[in-house]
């Protein structure tokens, strides 16, 4: 059977454009934004807000725990 692809490449084509702008929202916001692991409140991503403001390097803060370094953080200057 021919099967119409017009639409799924559409919607496909959005969705990559979506993920794109995200991306770069999240990565260039001025605000802070990290994503953590709901369960183990892993930081999976920050943004370089974060990295910027806490003057950690983003592979300090990838795989431990948003309280890690928070605590971490206060002992710096």
């Amino acid at each position: 059977t021919i099967r119409d692809m017009t639409e799924l490449v559409t919607m496909q084509r959005q969705l990559e454009l979506t993920e794109q702008r995200f991306a770069k929202t999240f990565k260039y916001g001025t605000d802070m934004m990290v994503i953590t692991d709901f369960d183990t409140g892993k930081i999976m991503h920050v943004n370089n807000a974060v990295i910027d403001l806490l003057k950690f390097e983003e592979s300090e803060l990838l795989d431990n725990t948003s309280h890690l370094a928070y605590k971490n953080q206060a002992g710096r200057t």
